[in-house]
């Protein structure tokens, strides 16, 4: 157990960052609350969107709000990547090309969340007991998955509301 938690405007994941057991969160958004119960449960609230262009060290515009290119490994734990910003910010807002882990331990389910209003693109692979893409109340403008991408789940894998648009050579189960 434990946390592994990166917030800004807009975040980028080239490394590893292992959290047995516990939470690992990349979040962006101008204003982001985090809050860590009793029972060592994690939630995210973005207060605010990232409504001004964002741009890296050397000055290079961001086009990617949540960026994960390097390893996320939380087994039976969760992860959360959940990006918020006001249209015409950012080009995607989730860009998941790297790996992503969340398998069951000790009969504890693992579970990944992509959470956004735009869009994600997953070209890399998750392994989670459960997988859920979005959330019922807002949407994903879109969820992107070239024929690389693998999404490898006990569970069905879930997009929220049904007006989501799959381009997807993988299996996915949208909801009502």
């Amino acid at each position: 157990g434990g946390f592994g938690v990166l917030i800004a405007g807009a975040v980028e994941n080239q490394g590893v960052i292992i959290c047995p057991m516990g939470t690992i969160a990349l979040a962006g958004g101008n204003h982001v609350r985090l809050d860590i119960s009793g029972n060592k449960l994690i939630s995210i609230a973005i207060d605010e969107e990232t409504a001004n262009e964002v741009y890296d060290y050397d000055g290079n515009k961001i086009t990617d709000q949540i960026k994960n290119t390097g390893s996320l490994t939380a087994d039976g734990g969760t992860i959360i990547l959940r990006a918020e910003a006001l249209p015409g910010i950012f080009e995607k807002a989730i860009n998941m090309s790297g790996y992503i882990k969340a398998d069951r331990v000790e009969n504890k389910d693992g579970v990944v969340k992509l959470i956004s209003s735009g869009s994600i693109e997953i070209s890399g692979e998750i392994s989670a007991t459960k997988i859920e893409i979005g959330r019922e109340a807002t949407p994903p403008a879109s969820v992107n998955m070239p024929d690389n991408a693998k999404l490898i789940g006990e569970e069905s894998v879930k997009v929220a509301a049904d007006k989501v648009t799959v381009n997807t050579a993988s299996p996915i189960v949208v909801i009502d």
